[in-house]
């Protein structure tokens, strides 16, 4: 079914958005964490640890990137004491990545000037525009998670396969024929019968 005029004019202006508001995150991430050497890649990462991720798998394959590119920002958190490794408690063998308390005022002090400053612009707007906007925002969430689900699936290859067909049963092997010729040894009461007739025959 194709999509409807409006949702494709929502989608549109969804997409024109994106950009400037990247730069202006990436821009004010970088002012609010200047004095506390924090990168947007970074703070994403502490971000996304706070929300579940426990690996750097994980975290590769939410934002599509190589493991590499994981491991030198995992690297540097680790270094400043603001992520460690711990035992996973449903596996003691696995390493999950956790969030140190260092990590989170730093965390959370990106979070309140990135939050701060996009409230104040938003404050511009009516009760009825920031109902409207709560509202959107529910769907976007719902759109995005619709996303990641259908990226997972496709991680994980959850196409239903097909159950093996059965196999027939085996045939029973042939008895091997005997080799040579196998005398047969007739009763007494046969080689009687068989003398007498012959004696007949011959008389």
């Amino acid at each position: 079914m194709s999509p409807s005029p409006p949702a494709k004019a929502s989608a549109e202006q969804l997409l024109q958005l994106l950009p400037p508001l990247t730069r202006w995150a990436t821009k004010r991430a970088a002012q609010a964490g200047a004095n506390l050497d924090l990168s947007l890649r970074q703070y994403a990462a502490l971000h996304g640890i706070q929300d579940g991720i426990g690996s750097a798998g994980e975290l590769a394959r939410r934002w599509q990137v190589t493991p590499a590119v994981i491991t030198g920002v995992l690297d540097r958190l680790e270094r400043r004491g603001l992520v460690r490794r711990e035992v996973d408690p449903g596996d003691r063998r696995r390493l999950r990545l956790a969030v140190t308390e260092a990590g989170r005022a730093v965390s959370r002090a990106v979070s309140d000037a990135l939050i701060g400053e996009l409230a104040a612009q938003l404050d511009a707007g009516t009760a009825a525009e920031l109902d409207a906007l709560t509202r959107a925002l529910g769907l976007l969430e719902r759109t995005f998670a619709a996303f990641d689900a259908g990226n997972a699936a496709l991680r994980a290859g959850s196409a239903p396969r097909q159950a093996p067909s059965p196999r027939p049963p085996a045939k029973p092997k042939a008895a091997p024929a005997p080799k040579g010729r196998t005398r047969v040894r007739a009763s007494p009461a046969t080689s009687r019968a068989t003398r007498r007739s012959r004696a007949q025959i011959d008389g």
